[in-house]
């Protein structure tokens, strides 16, 4: 069950952590996407996104993965509607 924050920060409570998410927030799947269609390719876990939408305030985020190679850098990927619990906030490992 997600809680509106202001400023349209969204905090969620799964399995005993606390997360909040909010749009353009960088997030990591937590689980593979295995496409079925020709739009999208498959995402890995562990993948980053950005969340370009929230859904029913907060019940699901449609968010959007994209290449990261020098080829196609930036291209669209994927764009997925998600779960809460298949996405965390991404922490940078700098």
């Amino acid at each position: 069950m997600a809680v509106k924050l202001y400023r349209g920060r969204y905090r969620f409570l799964l399995k005993g952590n606390t997360m909040e998410f909010q749009l353009l927030d960088a997030v990591e799947l937590l689980e593979p996407y295995y496409s079925t269609d020709e739009f999208d390719d498959d995402v890995e876990a562990g993948e980053i996104g950005t969340i370009v939408d929230v859904i029913n305030d907060g019940e699901a985020f449609r968010v959007e993965f994209t290449y990261d190679d020098s080829d196609r850098l930036g291209v669209t990927k994927a764009l997925l509607v998600l779960y809460p619990n298949q996405i965390r906030p991404y922490a940078s490992k700098k």
